[in-house]
């Protein structure tokens, strides 16, 4: 009986010792009072910020970061610690090696499926396409970022 006590303890004390941490992967993210936008502001966090999951529920995480407690939108964080790539599309996991040649024929599929091919399809019929590599090679500075989110993180109009 005092092994399965000891055993017991020990299991208990192993779950409560293991922090599940996790990462901010936007540039900027609110600390929240609670589970909601709108609601009053505890602390900015930082893109690269770890932070200690209290609890989860649904579309939020409450966390701890520098012991102060609050929730954070399950959108803005990740288990693992940002790259530093700023990326429009997709995520931090992608496998640009391996998966490049599926990536491009996967893309060529869905643009000669609406069209969007040189020989022929929509060029024949006078599209440009000099918008859509424009916007394909965009670079966002994390200050252009910073501005864009303003109203969102509550420091514009």
């Amino acid at each position: 009986m005092k092994n399965m006590s000891v055993l017991l303890l020990g299991f208990l004390l192993s779950v409560v010792s293991y922090a599940e941490t996790l990462y901010v992967h936007s540039s900027k993210a609110v600390l929240l009072t609670d589970r909601d936008f709108s609601s009053g502001t505890v602390a900015l966090l930082q893109k690269g910020d770890a932070v200690t999951v209290l609890q989860r529920q649904t579309r939020w995480v409450e966390v701890e970061f520098n012991a102060q407690q609050g929730w954070v939108s399950v959108l803005l964080l990740k288990a693992t610690p940002p790259s530093g790539i700023v990326s429009v599309i997709g995520s931090d996991d992608v496998n640009l090696e391996g998966d490049a040649r599926m990536r491009a024929s996967a893309v060529a599929t869905a643009g000669a499926t609406r069209g969007l091919v040189e020989e022929g399809g929509a060029q024949s019929m006078g599209f440009d396409f000099s918008e859509l590599h424009q916007l394909e090679t965009m670079v966002v500075t994390d200050q252009e970022l910073d501005m864009f989110s303003q109203p969102v993180l509550g420091g514009g109009q």
